[in-house]
Parts: structure tokens; C-alpha cells; sequence
């Protein structure tokens, strides 16, 4: 990327990993890391023109998410399409 002048990098994490929550101590730590580690690479590279950007969707309305969850109202949760 640096030889060729710039490029783009995105990162995937998760919404929810921007804060603790109870019962996902590793599932947040992991996710958390995403988000600084995009972060510092967009701080380092940016002068070399690569841009670096995270997406951080929200829960993805799936089968599995429905049953881990099951008090919790689907209603705002990102369509898997989407």
C-alpha cells in the first residue's frame, strides 16, 4: 500500500464493544482492540495517504442472536442484508 500511494482499509467491530458489559468480558476486549488498533493505524498512516476507518454495526438479526438473546426486542437490530 505504501509503494502504491495510498489505499483504503476498513475495519469490522462491534457497537456494543465500546463500553463493558456484563457476561462479554472477551467478547468486548476483542472487539475493543479492533476499534483502537484502527485507530492507531489511521494515526500512523494517514500521511501516507491509506485511509483507515472502522464499521461498528449494531446486533445482526440472525437465528443465533435471536436465541442468545432472547428477552431482548429485535426490532432495532441490523437486517443480515443490510
Amino acid at each position: 500500500m505504501l509503494a502504491n500511494g495510498g489505499r483504503k482499509i476498513i475495519t469490522v467491530g462491534a457497537y456494543s464493544a465500546q463500553a463493558g458489559l456484563p457476561n462479554a468480558g472477551p467478547y468486548v476486549a476483542a472487539n475493543s482492540s479492533v476499534i483502537r488498533l484502527t485507530e492507531s493505524m489511521s494515526a500512523e498512516l494517514r500521511a501516507h495517504g491509506i485511509n483507515v476507518n472502522r464499521v461498528l454495526p449494531g446486533t445482526i438479526d440472525t437465528p443465533e442472536a435471536r436465541s442468545a438473546m432472547p428477552g431482548t426486542d429485535p426490532a432495532r437490530w441490523v437486517a443480515p442484508q443490510a
